[in-house]
């Protein structure tokens, strides 16, 4: 997943890492790959033409495409592949079983494994941003709220207080925001140091 040989010469715009493969995204809109492809997930080259976002799950890649459709390849034992009548799409997010797609008119929609409810997005509106984790999910709203869902067993769902927020990321067990004053807020598991500098930052 680290080897990049075969990109020799390209010109990426974006990359993404899964669970042990990484994806790269061209200026002419094609979705490289390297590392594990036990579950299919670096068939890349296979409908993923005019790619503009990519994103990678454990064992699944995701692009969005330019006439706002959505290609997966990989592991679906979950459904997180089955995006095939999404439309409308403008940004896509993959947790590790789950995939998200933030639609032009601000709803999200979602698919893959809702275990502890982390693709109970229906409700959500005014979204402008997108994030996945383990099993939860996070929509930054257009009025710097955020709205989570899924698994809260470290607290990482608990946004509920956060305001002014101009950018979120999904951790497997913890949530980060960066407010429009530069500072970053972080909830959710802390076992490993993941928020002790966040919270001085």
């Amino acid at each position: 997943q680290c080897t990049f040989t075969e990109w020799s010469g390209r010109r990426c715009r974006a990359v993404a890492a899964g669970g042990y493969h990484t994806l790269g995204l061209t200026e002419d809109g094609q979705v490289l790959a390297v590392g594990d492809n036990s579950g299919g997930q670096c068939y890349t080259q296979e409908g993923m033409f005019g790619a503009i976002a990519i994103a990678a799950g454990y064992r699944h890649s995701v692009a969005l495409l330019d006439n706002g459709l959505v290609a997966t390849v990989g592991d679906n034992e979950e459904n997180q592949c089955d995006t095939w009548d999404w439309t409308q799409i403008q940004a896509i997010a993959a947790g590790p079983f789950h995939t998200l797609g933030l639609q032009t008119d601000g709803t999200v929609v979602s698919t893959g494994t809702n275990d502890y409810d982390q693709c109970s997005t229906g409700q959500w509106k005014n979204v402008c941003a997108i994030a996945a984790g383990r099993y939860h999910s996070l929509a930054l709203l257009t009025d710097g709220t955020v709205c989570a869902v899924g698994s809260n067993v470290d607290g990482q769902c608990n946004v509920e207080d956060w305001t002014d927020i101009v950018a979120v990321s999904a951790g497997y067990l913890h949530t980060v925001g960066l407010k429009a004053d530069g500072t970053v807020v972080a909830v959710g598991q802390k076992a490993y140091g993941q928020r002790n500098a966040v919270e001085g930052w």
